[in-house]
Order: C-alpha cells, then structure tokens, then sequence
C-alpha cells in the first residue's frame, strides 16, 4: 500500500501518514521481523529515484508499555522520549548545510514532538532552512535570557539548547 502511494504521488507534493502497529506494538521482538521489508522498500525507493524529493521521517509513538522490559531504566526512558528517524534527500542536505549540520547534532539532544511539528513547518517552508534565516533564528533562540522563555517547539534544523530540560521542553 505505502509503494502505491509513494509511486501514485511521486510527481507532485503530497504529505502521507502511514500507521503501522501490528508488527511493532506487542511483542519486544517482533519489530525485527520487518527490518528487511522495511530496508527493502527504502532501498527500491532510492532506486526509483523517490527519496529524491521525500523526507521520510520514522518514528514510535512510545516505548514497551508492559512487562518486564519497561520496569528497566532503558524501558522507562523508551516509554517517554520514543524513537524518531529522519531521512532527507542528498540534495537537500547539500543545500541547506547548516540547517542539516543543526538536525545531525540535535540527534543526541532533548527534543519533542513539538519540534516535530516546528520541523514539518520548515520543511514546507524551504526559506526557513536558507542560513541566513536558520542564523537570524538560532540568534533569537540564543537571545532568550530567561531559560522559562523558549519557545515550546524547535525545529530540528535550528540548535536546541543543550540545557533544555524536560521541564523546559514541555515532558511532564
């Protein structure tokens, strides 16, 4: 079904939300069943020349929410601060180098699903990503002198404060 749509739509812009569960939710090993399908499909998509204008994002909604994997402290922290991948064309890393220098290094930061959303917003909006506007936004970020006044959401593409919190981030 997701080759359908990605191949029907490929020529013009499109946004698709694919649900997924029935592999991944119940059982802690079950997710590894699908690893070559799903390697298989983005491969044929790079080979069909698809990801040329697609950001592909995969992510989980949380983490083990039973047995004895959650009582772990890596089970606890999966349950809270899900999984998420995002996959950009090589064109477009090439383009908007600090905007995707910002997404490499906030890949070990404290982020939410309000940076996802300010995230989808710059992707719709590539002036957003252009570096003078990415260092006029970082300047603003940067400028906020009470740590309680950041912004709730932070695009990926722009650097997440390194001493943002949960608490500053909006997780309970």
């Amino acid at each position: 079904y997701t080759k359908k749509i990605v191949k029907s739509f490929n020529s013009d812009p499109y946004f698709a939300f694919f649900w997924e569960a029935s592999l991944t939710h119940d059982f802690f090993n079950y997710p590894s069943l699908g690893d070559d399908t799903y390697i298989k499909t983005i491969k044929k998509f790079y080979k069909d020349g698809l990801m040329n204008n697609t950001a592909l994002i995969v992510m989980s909604d949380h983490g083990m929410r039973w047995g004895d994997f959650r009582q772990t402290y890596q089970g606890r922290i999966e349950g809270s601060l899900p999984f998420v991948f995002l996959i950009l064309p090589k064109w477009w890393r090439k383009k908007y180098t600090m905007a995707f220098a910002n997404l490499k290094r906030n890949a070990a930061s404290l982020t939410t699903p309000y940076d996802l959303y300010e995230t989808l917003l710059d992707l719709l909006d590539p002036e957003a990503t252009e570096e003078d506007e990415i260092r006029r936004r970082t300047k603003v970020i940067n400028a906020v002198e009470d740590e309680k006044l950041l912004p709730r959401g932070i695009s990926w593409f722009l650097p997440i404060p390194d001493y943002r919190t949960c608490d500053l981030a909006g997780i309970p």
